[in-house]
C-alpha cells in the first residue's frame, strides 16, 4: 500500500513520541481512538491505531518527515477491542 497521508500529531509531556489523532486519507480524515500503540527504530516510528471500525498500520519516517499509511484492516470480523496486536507490523490487509 504504502500511500503518503496527512497526520494530526498531539505532542504531551508524559511521552517521548507525538500521539497520532487522525490521518487524512482519500480526502476524509479518519479520527483515531484511544492512544496507539507505537514501536520503533532509528529511522522510524511505527503506528498501530484504531478508529471506531478499523485498525491502520501508519508509519512515520523520521529523516524524510513523512507519514505513510502502510495498511489497514477493515474485515468488521472482530469489534475493535477484541483485536489482538498484530505478531508483525503492519498488520495484513
Amino acid at each position: 500500500m504504502n500511500e503518503e497521508v496527512d497526520a494530526l500529531v498531539q505532542f504531551q509531556r508524559e511521552f517521548t513520541v507525538p500521539v497520532l489523532k487522525s490521518i487524512n486519507w482519500k480526502g476524509r480524515r479518519r479520527n483515531f481512538v484511544g492512544i496507539p500503540v507505537v514501536e520503533g527504530d532509528p529511522e522510524s516510528l511505527f503506528f498501530d491505531c484504531r478508529d471506531r471500525s478499523t485498525r491502520y498500520a501508519v508509519r512515520f519516517d523520521k529523516g524524510r518527515q513523512r507519514w505513510t499509511l502502510e495498511g489497514y484492516d477493515d474485515s468488521g470480523i472482530m469489534a475493535p477491542f477484541e483485536i489482538p496486536r498484530p505478531r508483525h507490523f503492519p498488520p495484513p490487509v
